[in-house]
């Protein structure tokens, strides 16, 4: 499995977890939520781009 296969993996993984968060602090307001979203979405966004890009 190469990097690139590695970090679609986690870019989608991060991303799926980001979605239901979002939905979760949508509906309870808690602020730890949307920085756990905020967080889960740059490390999806990142591991996207190396995959994409293959930066490693």
């Amino acid at each position: 499995m190469s990097t690139a296969d590695i970090a679609w993996i986690i870019s989608t993984l991060a991303m799926t977890i980001a979605f239901a968060t979002f939905f979760v602090f949508s509906a309870t307001r808690r602020r730890g939520l949307l920085v756990a979203t905020l967080v889960l979405a740059c490390v999806a966004v990142c591991a996207g781009l190396t995959a994409g890009l293959g930066l490693l």
